[in-house]
């Protein structure tokens, strides 16, 4: 999986052996992890915060790309009546603004997934590295235990 090729390539830049205490603060973090998984509601609550902010940065990176009056322009030369102008304007105001609300949503509840994944990662390859280097004792028994190995 990509997420554990990430990690093992963090691990590599480190370039340092595993200590048994290491060992055990990456059993310990590595557990609560797996207990403080996001919840349903904080998923929710970033995805309403990505899709409030989503908007707005796009907005911002428009103001600065000079991308706002292009859209305007091209709703504006879709009709000669101005009834037909206005609604081809709030058309492309609201699909320049459902855009970047959909994507923000999708990251707002994503990130924390994603973070989450890549951190419990990291603290396997730990764990894994220290297997490799470890010769017996309790705690490369209980690393093998929480690794499933």
């Amino acid at each position: 999986m990509m997420l554990a090729a990430m990690s093992d390539e963090l691990l590599k830049i480190a370039e340092e052996e595993i200590t048994a205490q290491e060992a055990v603060q990456a059993m310990k973090r590595l557990r609560k992890l797996e207990r403080e998984k996001p919840t349903g509601g904080q998923l929710a609550r970033g995805a309403l915060t990505g899709a409030l902010v989503g908007p707005a940065a796009a907005t911002a990176s428009k103001l600065v790309g000079g991308g706002m009056g292009e859209a305007a322009r091209k709703a504006m030369s879709k009709s000669k009546h101005p009834v037909g102008k206005a609604l081809a304007l709030g058309s492309a105001a609201v699909r320049g603004l459902a855009a970047p609300a959909a994507s923000g949503a999708v990251f707002g509840a994503g990130l924390p997934i994603v973070r989450g994944e890549l951190e419990r990662g990291s603290e396997k390859a730990k764990l894994r590295e220290y297997l490799g280097v470890a010769r017996g004792g309790k705690v490369r028994r209980k690393a093998k235990r929480v690794l499933g190995v």
